[in-house]
């Protein structure tokens, strides 16, 4: 799952940051704005950026990074409907995100 691969570097990946016990990994999941069931799922490779990253659970954060979609064969065998799954490497930047 985490591996060098070419990837698009993003800025400003939002979402509530979550442990997933699919991937036994921290991940940002961002559900899309006006929709109920779509989200977009983060697995973050490498925390060791992070200080403390535990304090981050459950807060709305952003992250900039390295992301790539997960291989299909990567991907948990329980799926919520409208989930899209992503790897996120090399993360730079990581900060809250004040509720509005």
């Amino acid at each position: 799952m985490c591996r060098d691969a070419e990837g698009a570097y993003t800025n400003g990946i939002a979402g509530t940051l979550r442990f997933d016990g699919r991937f036994d990994r921290y991940v940002v999941d961002d559900v899309l704005e006006g929709s109920i069931d779509s989200r977009k799922v983060y697995v973050i490779c490498e925390t060791s950026s992070v200080a403390d990253i535990e304090q981050f659970l459950d807060q709305q954060v952003a992250v900039n990074g390295q992301v790539h979609a997960l291989d299909q064969n990567l991907k948990p065998d329980l799926i919520v409907a409208g989930e899209e799954f992503f790897v996120l490497s090399s993360v730079d930047q990581f900060s809250r995100v004040d509720p509005q």
